[in-house]
């Protein structure tokens, strides 16, 4: 990967040398983004997998850059206004990829780790930038041309490395309580301003655009401090470039804001010759030094979510109880009796299995020795969802919660050994089936494993859905008295695999959508289940187990 960007950085480095030569004016500053600093983005953000593969993906994004790129060399050499758009188009579906890139990373992540969302928005602005760039090269109003061809410059140098420094930084930080509190701010007025600024500056809005840069300079400062006093301090000239880079971006900010003032009041402060040199050459400096310092410290992802462990155990448009059986899945010894074979490896130094209460662990244990009565509660606010969900999982037989007006229903479970010789992390399945014993209609099928990463073991629960399967990914902690807590809603700053992801062949989508288990003990000394649901942080669910032993 990284001979293919060295070769690819010289060929397109060459190609810049030989269109500046072709275009007038700014056009050959806009050649640079396109040109460098693109292919540099690009390299920054790789996606590797678990497995340490590259993205296919990220590979065809870099390997094809420098020959879509030089297209817009050429459309910018050109006088006629059609030929050039013409040209501009294969940009723009260039950039509809990088996009897409950042989509697609986004939905294998989910939105809960901020600096990840900072990066993947980079690549919307440079989407954005190549669409303005098209209708640049199709436009013969001249006013207009100013218009957009300021507008793009502005996406393909502050939007896109603003976002994206901000996001690297995020890499580094120790986002601690205090730190992460105002990180966070920090990147969202970055994302919301760099946005807002584009608009005003497409619409001619001057309002728009000063207020927009209001919250930019005071996010970046803050940028800047953070890179002064909190930035791990590695190699003496990329912290000199990271530093310089983020007083300069501030410096010309400031210088931005006090235009932007006499500007909003009818009158000229700086003249766009003096501009030029007071505001547009400095930046363009500080994004080089930035980006130079950045490239090489090149900081990695926190947490590496592409191509998490799966089952491979897709389902049918009928689920059932008798699924596994249907598909050979099922085998006829049962390794154990319980959901996990053995909670002791699951302890950590934060968890300690002894302190658990004893019928907490008999039930994980030997799940298949009680019998189990469910009541569920819908919350108000989620009817419409309810009826929905009801009538698709009651079709599919599968998560078939009952209604509220159902009561108390007594369930009949067993568990069920798993032949699943695709599965190559952990062949040691047991899958829990539950249906209603009133009707023998089907509860769940639920497949549970385990897996290990960066020294923390999962529960990792597969339920089959039509043509994919659904797993939801748990981690265990302490509750109080002895109670277990079993969860996938993530921990802030999203460390950790714990979450609710639909799986596919090659990779996996993040849903919004949380559950946590509370396996405590009552005052009677029965023990109890509480189950909820969350969806987009609002609490949609509530289940109620009482298990008794057979």
């Amino acid at each position: 990967m990284k001979n293919t960007f060295s070769k690819n950085l010289v060929i397109s480095t060459f190609l810049w040398i030989v269109c500046i030569f072709f275009v007038n004016g700014f056009e050959k500053v806009l050649l640079i983004p396109v040109f460098l600093l693109i292919p540099v983005l690009i390299s920054l953000i790789p996606t590797i997998k678990r497995n340490g593969n590259h993205s296919n993906y990220h590979r065809l994004l870099l390997t094809y850059h420098p020959y879509i790129a030089v297209t817009i060399g050429i459309a910018l050499s050109f006088s006629t206004n059609m030929a050039s758009g013409m040209l501009s188009i294969l940009w723009t579906i260039y950039t509809l990829a990088l996009f897409l890139y950042g989509v697609r990373r986004f939905m294998e992540r989910g939105g809960y780790v901020l600096e990840e969302n900072a990066v993947d928005t980079s690549f919307l602005h440079a989407l954005f930038g190549g669409i303005t760039l098209s209708v640049y090269c199709f436009t013969e109003d001249k006013v207009t041309d100013h218009i957009l061809l300021t507008t793009t410059l502005y996406l393909f140098f502050t939007a896109i490395l603003s976002n994206l420094f901000i996001g690297l930084l995020g890499r580094v930080l120790p986002l601690d309580r205090r730190i992460g509190t105002g990180y966070r701010w920090t990147v969202k007025g970055i994302m919301i301003s760099t946005l807002v600024v584009g608009i005003g500056m497409l619409t001619t809005n001057s309002w728009a655009q000063n207020i927009g840069l209001w919250i930019y300079t005071l996010c970046m400062i803050t940028y800047c401090l953070f890179v002064f006093f909190h930035m791990e301090k590695k190699n003496f000239i990329t912290n000199l470039c990271i530093r310089l880079s983020a007083l300069t971006l501030v410096a010309t900010s400031i210088l931005a804001i006090i235009n932007g003032v006499f500007q909003l009041q009818g009158y000229t402060w700086i003249n766009p010759e003096q501009w030029l040199w007071y505001h547009e050459i400095p930046i363009a400096v500080g994004f080089t030094l930035g980006i130079f310092g950045w490239y090489y410290r090149k900081p990695i992802e926190k947490n590496n979510l592409y191509q998490l462990p799966q089952t491979n155990i897709n389902g049918e448009s009928y689920i059932g109880n008798d699924f596994l059986q249907r598909n050979g899945y099922e085998d006829q010894i049962v390794s154990h009796a319980g959901i996990v074979s053995n909670l002791e490896k699951f302890k950590r130094s934060d968890l300690i299995i002894d302190l658990l209460h004893p019928k907490v662990i008999s039930f994980l244990e030997n799940t298949a020795l009680y019998d189990v009565s469910i009541q569920a509660r819908w919350a108000k606010s989620a009817w419409l969802f309810e009826k929905f969900h009801k009538a698709y999982s009651n079709k599919i037989q599968q998560s078939n919660i009952p209604s509220p007006h159902e009561g108390i229903i007594q369930l009949d479970s067993k568990i069920v050994s798993v032949i699943n010789h695709e599965q190559y992390w952990n062949r040691k399945l047991n899958a829990w089936v539950c249906s209603y014993k009133n009707t023998g209609e089907t509860y769940i099928t639920g497949i549970y494993s385990d897996h290990e990463h960066n020294g923390e073991r999962y529960i990792h629960f597969t339920m089959p859905i039509p043509k994919f399967n659904r797993a939801t990914i748990y981690r265990l902690e302490h509750g109080v008295d002895g109670s277990l807590q079993i969860t996938s809603v993530p921990r802030r700053g999203g460390t950790g695999d714990e979450g609710h992801y639909i799986m596919t062949k090659n990779f996996s989508i993040r849903f919004p959508f949380n559950e946590n288990f509370l396996i405590w003990i009552d005052e009677y000394g029965r023990l109890q289940v509480t189950h909820r649901f969350w969806f987009f942080g609002v609490k949609v669910l509530n289940i109620e187990y009482e298990m008794i032993a057979k």
